[in-house]
């Protein structure tokens, strides 16, 4: 056993130094440092995942020191000159030398209280990638730079990979004619057009797609919409009631990918009929939301595209708070400098990893599914639709209240006892010691079995837990 020790350990010392006398040759040959450890890479067949030594992977606490190391060093970054635009126009200088390939942009009116700034950078190593971009979602962060200056990112992803930014702009003022700018320019460089974008409710952005790019679908955060929408309505004395009602059907139609099209003018209808109680706001429904439909609802959308743009904004808050550590109103020049030499190489190598590590490993067959018997799939939209019709029973008098409340009570009961023998079958299999792609199944299947009547639930529970015990030879047995 020490002997195997011993041999591991030697073997983990001769890759170290091996992978550190590449990097030391790499440099002394005058290679780049900011590309050190990706040229060594694939020099050592490094750059595979599959063929990269545990050496190389830092663990969590050993990155955060890292990075630390790093926010502490943005303040060391190299300036060209005191005034931080005059140091950004230098480098800019230099980064044009040295990669002519790279799109990169700068321009200011005035080196000490600027009126007008744009700044954009994207490199030609994404140029095969973004080629194959489908969708394009774009965010801006706020309080990274001075004189309040917006820094926009343009991200994308794909199956089975980590997100990823493929251009990068800062503009000042926040127009749309400024945004326009930035977006033209990169895609007459990249030489695509765009197809599908997704962006938050902001004005400024919305002009500037569509006068850019006439053709291209543009799609509005859900969580943008819901937000924009809570915030106005608290501003109005709906009954509480009420404002249920419109969160819930405002919620479904921002995210109910199993809407249908022609649920979309009767939701609007009842919305309607509740937001007249105040004309300004009916108005606003009209006016933000109905007239701009297909920008946010669910079922105006290709089912394979996204209903939010969590993809850039996390981007953007991790560069934000991991790249630069949380830092506010940062240098100009620091802030490009960061961005273009070690930020952007970082993503791209990840990209460039995942995509190869996705080329080797197949994704797993899907599992041809049987069709299930005695099973009602109710989805939000029918709920709501079934509450409508209790409330018009109650309120018109149409049936006998009494038979309608036994009912219902003999129903909620039977909904509650379903409840609980389905939880009870998922903390029992939850816990049991199998292996968890068994496990998964399992619990795949007591979700699928819920979708039942409650009294189907209630009546076959036994039978259907006989079944997975059989099916997957636990040798378990359970009284329900």
């Amino acid at each position: 056993m020490e002997h195997i020790i011993t041999i591991k350990s030697k073997m983990r010392q001769r890759n170290t130094t091996h992978y550190h006398n590449a990097i030391v040759g790499y440099l002394k040959q005058g290679g780049d440092p900011k590309m050190a450890q990706i040229e060594c890479d694939k020099k050592l067949d490094l750059d595979d995942p599959l063929n990269r030594p545990s050496f190389l992977n830092a663990s969590s606490d050993q990155m955060k020191t890292i990075q630390e190391k790093g926010n502490k060093k943005i303040k060391g970054i190299q300036k060209y000159d005191d005034n931080q635009f005059k140091s950004t126009q230098l480098f800019k200088g230099i980064k044009e030398q040295e990669s002519p390939k790279d799109l990169i942009y700068f321009d200011v009116d005035n080196y000490n209280k600027p009126k007008k700034l744009i700044f954009y950078y994207a490199s030609f190593k994404f140029l095969d990638i973004i080629k194959i971009v489908k969708e394009h979602f774009i965010d801006a962060t706020h309080s990274l730079l001075e004189f309040k200056m917006l820094f926009y990112m343009i991200s994308a992803k794909f199956p089975n990979t980590h997100a990823f930014p493929i251009f990068q702009f800062v503009v000042y003022p926040n127009t749309s004619e400024n945004i326009a700018f930035c977006l033209k320019a990169f895609f007459n460089w990249a030489k695509v057009k765009p197809k599908y974008f997704m962006s938050d409710c902001a004005q400024e952005i919305e002009n500037a797609i569509i006068n850019s790019f006439p053709e291209v679908i543009l799609h509005w955060c859900a969580v943008h919409v819901m937000r924009a929408f809570r915030k106005n309505l608290k501003d109005y004395a709906f009954e509480s009631s009420d404002k249920l009602i419109l969160d819930t059907k405002m919620n479904y139609l921002a995210y109910g990918r199993n809407g249908k099209k022609e649920w979309i003018e009767p939701t609007f209808k009842k919305i309607l009929e509740i937001a007249e109680k105040f004309p300004e706001f009916s108005k606003y429904i009209q006016n933000q939301w109905i007239s701009n439909q297909e920008r946010w609802t669910a079922a105006e959308r290709d089912e394979n595209l996204a209903l939010t743009n969590n993809i850039s904004e996390s981007i953007n808050k991790k560069i934000k708070y991991y790249y630069f550590g949380g830092t506010i109103f940062m240098r100009f020049d620091r802030f490009v400098m960061k961005l273009i030499d070690f930020i952007v190489p970082s993503f791209y190598y990840r990209i460039s990893q995942d995509i190869r590590l996705r080329d080797k490993i197949p994704n797993p067959l899907p599992s041809e599914k049987k069709p299930k018997k005695s099973t009602i799939r109710l989805d939000t939209e029918k709920c709501i639709m079934l509450t409508d019709k209790i409330k018009s029973l109650i309120v018109n008098s149409s049936a006998n209240l009494n038979t309608l409340q036994l009912g219902l009570d003999d129903l909620l009961d039977k909904v509650v006892k379903a409840a609980k023998v389905q939880k009870r079958m998922t903390q029992y299999f939850s816990k049991l010691s199998i292996p968890m792609e068994i496990k998964l199944s399992i619990l795949t299947q007591i979700t699928e079995f819920g979708c039942n009547t409650p009294q189907f639930i209630v009546e076959n529970a036994k039978s259907f837990q006989d079944k997975i015990i059989t099916d997957f030879h636990l040798q378990i047995y359970t009284t329900l």
